[in-house]
Formats: structure tokens, C-alpha cells, sequence
């Protein structure tokens, strides 16, 4: 199940934000890009949480971002190191301002394509969209259980075309 985007500010669908992919997978995907490039991506290691990873001159770094409720609000607000935001995208405009290590950051990683191999038919019943032969989508999660573990199986995506979301 994907979390509630709107209570933390967020669409889901944002350029910069990768889903629940882990490090190696983000080391891989900004290892190949130039110095600032950068993405977030859902914590592995503490569910509820964000990581910022950002290419740096000589590795890939990861920064830890805090989901904290906001005092007399329903929303939430966000902290990296010592310093609180009230949205994810006011680190990313901080950060392309000032260094973190060393450097700002520049562009967000660019997001793979995949193209839809088969058609796909959902149940009338079922939440999920239908897919066409050569449609391209772009990966946004992995889908859970209802137990909360990962179902590599069955993705979240996004239609490149129309902007649906499974």
C-alpha cells in the first residue's frame, strides 16, 4: 500500500522521489550521473522515513529525513540533521542553495521507462488501471501485502501518457 502523499505534502509522482528502491539501487542510479544529481527514496530501515541521495564528488551520499507531526496541525513537517522543513520539496530548494558535502544539489535522477510487454485487464472490481502493449510507465513503488511485506510481483505505476496511477 502506498502512503497517504497528501498528509506529507506530496503527490507521489514527483520527479525527484523514487519509492521504496534501496541504497545499492540508488547508488547504481546516481553513480553513473554528474556531481549533485539526486533523488529520494522511501527508508528501507525505518518505515516512515525518507533518505535524500545525492551524488557527490568521489561517492553517492545518503541523509536521513525524519517524518515528525506538526504540533496543532494534522500535517507533518520534516527534519534532515538539525534543521526542519514543512515540505520535502523546501530541503531539495535549500540544498540546490547550499552544499551538503560537496556539493548543491543540480538535477534529479532521471527515472526509468519501462514499456507494458502484455495487455493487462484489471477486474472490474480491482483498484487497478489497465495497461496496453507498448505503453511506457514509469516505476513508483513496489505494491505490499496486506501483511506490509513487498510484493515484487506487482508494481505502482504511473502512465507516462495519460497520468494514471496503479
Amino acid at each position: 500500500m502506498m502512503p497517504d502523499f497528501s498528509k506529507l505534502g506530496m503527490k507521489g509522482t514527483e520527479d525527484w522521489y523514487f519509492g521504496s528502491i534501496n541504497r545499492e539501487q540508488a547508488n547504481e542510479i546516481l553513480l553513473s550521473g554528474q556531481v549533485g544529481m539526486y533523488l529520494v527514496r522511501a527508508s528501507k530501515t525505518e518505515r516512515g522515513s525518507f533518505v535524500l541521495s545525492v551524488r557527490d564528488t568521489q561517492q553517492t551520499n545518503h541523509y536521513k529525513i525524519v517524518v515528525l507531526p506538526r504540533k496543532n496541525s494534522d500535517g507533518f513537517k520534516f527534519r534532515i540533521g538539525p534543521t526542519e522543513f514543512l515540505f520535502i520539496q523546501d530541503i531539495l530548494n535549500y540544498y540546490k542553495k547550499n552544499k551538503l558535502v560537496d556539493s548543491t544539489l543540480t538535477v534529479p535522477a532521471p527515472r526509468p521507462v519501462y514499456r507494458v510487454k502484455i495487455d493487462y485487464r484489471p477486474d472490474s472490481d480491482a483498484s487497478a488501471i489497465g495497461l496496453r502493449r507498448n505503453e511506457c510507465v514509469l516505476f513508483l513503488d513496489v505494491a505490499t501485502k496486506p501483511d506490509g511485506a513487498e510484493d515484487a510481483e506487482w508494481w505502482h505505476v504511473l502512465k507516462k501518457n495519460t497520468g494514471e496511477i496503479d
